[in-house]
This record gives C-alpha cells, sequence and structure tokens, in this order.
C-alpha cells in the first residue's frame, strides 16, 4: 500500500508540474515570400487537414502534393502520410501567422475518405470513386464540384458547410450543431438525412428521402421520393419540386 501511494504521489506532482509549467507555443509570423514546395507522397486514399488553409484537391494519374506559403513557415508545416492517410497542419506548439493563405494541392489517383477541422477549407474537382466518407468539424468547409460515386457519406459539426454536385446512387448526411449542407445538384436515388440542433440541408433525391429532424433543423429537397419522415421540435420540411 505505501509503494502504491508513493506512485500516487508522484503521478501528482507530475500533472501539478505540468499545469504550473505548460508547454511554449511558438509564435511564427509569414515574412511575406511565398514559395511553392513539392512533396514526395504515395499510396493515399484518404487526407486529413487540421488548422488553417484551403486544400484543392484534383484526381489524376499520379499522387503529388504542392504547398504554398511563407518561406519562413514552410518548415512548420507537415505532411505526414502513414495507412495511406495524408495528414496536413501545423506542427506541435506552433502558432503561425501567414500573409497570405497557406495552399495545399492534393493530385491523388483515388480518394474514399476527406477531413477538415478546425477553420480548414477544401475544394475536390471531378472525383470518380466508389465511396467517399467526409467528416468536417469547428467551421470548416467543403466544396465538391463533380462528384461520382455510388455511396457518399458525410459527417458535419459545429458550424462547418459543405456544398456538393454530382450524382451518387446513396447519400447518408448527419448535421449536428448549426452545421450547412447545399446539395441540390447532387443527385441522388435515395437519401438519409439527420439534423440536429439548427442545422440544414438543401438535397435532390429521386426515389427515397429518409428524414430524422430534432430541434430547428430545415430540410428542403429537389424529386418526389416516397418519404419516411421523423420530425420534432421545430423542424421543417419543404419540396422544392421536380428538376
Amino acid at each position: 500500500m505505501r509503494k502504491f501511494g508513493f506512485w500516487l504521489s508522484l503521478l501528482a506532482v507530475a500533472l501539478l508540474a505540468s499545469c504550473a509549467f505548460p508547454m511554449r507555443i511558438t509564435e511564427v509570423k509569414g515574412s511575406g515570400n511565398l514559395v511553392t514546395e513539392s512533396r514526395r507522397i504515395t499510396g493515399i486514399n484518404a487526407v486529413e487537414l487540421s488548422g488553417i488553409g484551403t486544400l484543392i484537391i484534383e484526381q489524376g494519374g499520379t499522387d503529388a502534393l504542392e504547398i504554398t506559403a511563407d518561406e519562413n513557415i514552410m518548415q512548420y508545416i507537415r505532411s505526414d502520410v502513414s495507412g495511406g492517410k495524408l495528414s496536413l497542419g501545423t506542427r506541435e506548439f506552433i502558432n503561425l501567422l501567414p500573409s497570405r493563405e497557406i495552399t495545399y494541392r492534393l493530385t491523388v489517383r483515388d480518394l474514399s475518405a476527406v477531413e477538415t477541422s478546425g477553420v480548414g477549407n477544401i475544394e475536390i474537382k471531378s472525383l470518380r470513386t466508389d465511396r467517399l466518407w467526409v467528416e468536417i468539424s469547428g467551421s470548416g468547409s467543403l466544396k465538391i464540384s463533380d462528384l461520382q460515386a455510388e455511396t457518399f457519406d458525410l459527417d458535419i459539426s459545429g458550424m462547418g458547410t459543405a456544398e456538393a454536385s454530382g450524382s451518387v446512387e446513396k447519400q447518408s448526411i448527419d448535421i449536428s450543431g448549426s452545421g450547412g449542407y447545399h446539395a441540390g445538384n447532387l443527385q441522388s436515388q435515395s437519401a438519409d438525412i439527420k439534423i440536429s440542433g439548427s442545422g440544414s440541408a438543401v438535397v435532390w433525391a429521386q426515389e427515397e428521402l429518409n428524414l430524422d429532424i430534432s430541434g430547428m433543423g430545415d430540410l428542403s429537397y429537389y424529386g418526389e421520393p416516397v418519404l419516411n419522415t421523423d420530425i420534432s421540435g421545430m423542424g421543417n420540411l419543404k419540396s422544392l419540386g421536380n428538376k
């Protein structure tokens, strides 16, 4: 028991020390001298953007990454690859103040998962894949110009927003907080939509629309699908007619 108490005491001291001496955050201000750096990547099928910056994704015959940022902050931008997932963001304990927005340009052969947290923005151009899963947290945003897929799964939390166009067989959307989803130009055969809080969405469903709204959520839809709805609170459902 005495030995156990000794280790508990050591743990308590360590915790107090960590509170008394927190990790120091280094602030780095951009020089204004913008440069573009190419980084070697391979075997990517998923990407995560954290913090600040805009990520532009295009599908091509090879995997490639270019980063445009202030010359003096480039060394603090990470682009780590693990298990086919590319993680982009700022290194630990560094606060970047760029003179211009950090821009990532990513080319991938295939893409199945995308994540953004913080205030990052992602733009995807003309993607063809079997399945795409997207998670947006914080106030990040996503825009997909032309998606061709069997299934599209999207989770939005906080104040995140997403916009999509193209064609999918099925889309499954989960919005919490005050997130927004604008996909009146994304044709789907069926759609499963769940909205909680004050989230809102616009979708296009031709055959089936399954809807679960709680709180003050709003859904507007195109098409004449079979409706299966569960609306509680002050949620609203509105038909926009056929397209």
